[in-house]
């Protein structure tokens, strides 16, 4: 067995027992329930958080070993692994609150550029408002927002990456052209 297929393995069992909800005591083995008592919301931010976890964890081993990634098996002969294949899910949608209004506002600069590219117009020509919004656990937090402009019927859907530490800012593409009915959904 290589290395990288050891880290895999064991990757594969932690995430295991965390999804059952189980964390092994050092008296004698005894398991209590890891997530009891959170609303379902929670325990999906707590687990898309620890599947990061373990990414970055078995990236950190593989580097600190010296283990390249031409080291790893090709998927198309190995079943893909937990740990390789890990895209979070998006939290269940929110109204817009104080938490994504600062990051819209952080982020309105570079939203506005992207809007005057898209649409034309100036920077001021635009007001931005969030609605609602969907989160993606990151390092850090990704908000897929629904944001109202002025006061017409037009909306957009925004991705905004807020990192652990420093400031917010726009992500990749706008969906413009976007209705108050439109879900938000992974762009």
């Amino acid at each position: 067995m290589s290395a990288v297929e050891g880290f895999e393995g064991m990757a594969k069992n932690l995430k295991a027992d965390f999804l059952k909800g189980k964390d092994d005591k050092a008296d004698g083995g005894e398991t209590k329930p890891l997530l009891q008592g959170l609303d379902e919301e929670k325990k999906e931010e707590l687990k898309q958080g620890a599947m990061k976890f373990l990414y970055m964890l078995f990236n950190c081993c593989m580097g600190a070993l010296g283990i390249s990634k031409e080291e790893k098996p090709k998927e198309d002969t190995v079943e893909k692994s937990a740990v390789t294949q890990a895209p979070a899910k998006l939290g269940a949608p929110k109204k817009a609150d104080a938490e994504v209004h600062e990051a819209l506002s952080q982020a309105e600069p570079g939203i506005k550029e992207k809007l005057v590219e898209a649409k034309g117009g100036e920077p001021d020509d635009y007001k931005l408002k969030a609605i609602s919004y969907r989160t993606q656990v990151t390092v850090g937090l990704t908000f897929f927002t629904k944001v109202k402009l002025n006061d017409g019927p037009e909306y957009i859907h925004v991705r905004i990456y807020k990192p652990i530490q420093g400031e917010a800012d726009v992500m990749g593409n706008l969906e413009i052209n976007k209705t108050e009915s439109d879900e938000i959904d992974y762009f």
